[in-house]
């Protein structure tokens, strides 16, 4: 039986579907996320109650917002993850450029902010923690799409549909093959516009055993990381900075 052919139920998704609405929206009420979720006010009000009484939803006034029981879940998956080690490398990137330094992690299809160091006075970048990244239009998503198994990866290239988010977004498979192809070459991701049209990229994988568990990443506006920059003098510490967090991994591995 294929993923696409597994049973669901729908209940459960609807309800997974609200609870990254309100994550999204920052807060929401019942008739912001109905209309965001194109459903019906009653459907999403029984869900909400539910999740409310069992405090993964809690409310201010008419607004509901992510509980800490949902907090407490999510750490059960930072330790899966390098994350110490990443922030350590983060935080010393950061210290020595003046741009946007983040850790993505990645698992099952999905590559997540998990830690960011902005620059003091600069203002939330577009993908600030928590959001995902699209693996076919950031430098970190395609420092990690690059490492995928081989399998994984041929499937995601010829079997997914990607969205252009920019006149720049590569989402040709072949095309994408390609450029998946150079960064395994040179171990580092670029992006030039292919999410937000005036932002560039660079960023290397984190790699556990030649598997991507995620990447470190530095963006900036195009004038911050003009072409010589981006693809010269930012690169080598990235990826200096991706292979501290893989030495950390090798002394401390996950399990």
């Amino acid at each position: 039986m294929s993923d696409g052919d597994e049973p669901t139920v729908e209940a459960t998704e609807m309800s997974f579907e609200i609870i990254e609405a309100v994550s999204e929206l920052g807060g929401a009420g019942v008739s912001e996320l109905a209309r965001h979720l194109d459903r019906s006010k009653s459907g999403v009000y029984k869900h909400v109650r539910t999740l409310s009484r069992n405090g993964y939803l809690v409310t201010r006034g008419t607004t509901y917002h992510i509980g800490l029981p949902l907090w407490t879940l999510g750490s059960g998956a930072r330790e899966r993850f390098p994350v110490e080690a990443g922030k350590a490398a983060v935080d010393s990137l950061a210290a020595s450029i003046d741009n946007v330094v983040s850790l993505v992690l990645y698992e099952t299809g999905a590559a997540v902010s998990a830690y960011q160091q902005r620059p003091p006075g600069t203002q939330r970048s577009e993908l600030a923690v928590g959001d995902p990244y699209p693996l076919h239009a950031t430098a970190a998503g395609k420092a990690v799409f690059a490492y995928l198994p081989e399998a994984e990866r041929r499937s995601r290239l010829f079997e997914a549909e990607y969205a252009s988010l920019t006149d720049a977004t590569i989402t040709d498979p072949e095309e994408l093959a390609d450029e998946l192809a150079a960064v395994r070459e040179r171990r580092t991701a670029f992006e030039r516009g292919e999410y937000t049209p005036n932002v560039r990229g660079v960023a290397a994988p984190i790699l556990d055993a030649g598997t991507p568990v995620g990447a470190i990443a530095v963006s900036g506006s195009e004038d911050e990381l003009a072409s010589q920059r981006l693809e010269e003098e930012i690169p080598g510490i990235v990826v200096s900075a991706s292979r501290s967090v893989e030495n950390a991994l090798q002394a401390d591995p996950l399990d």
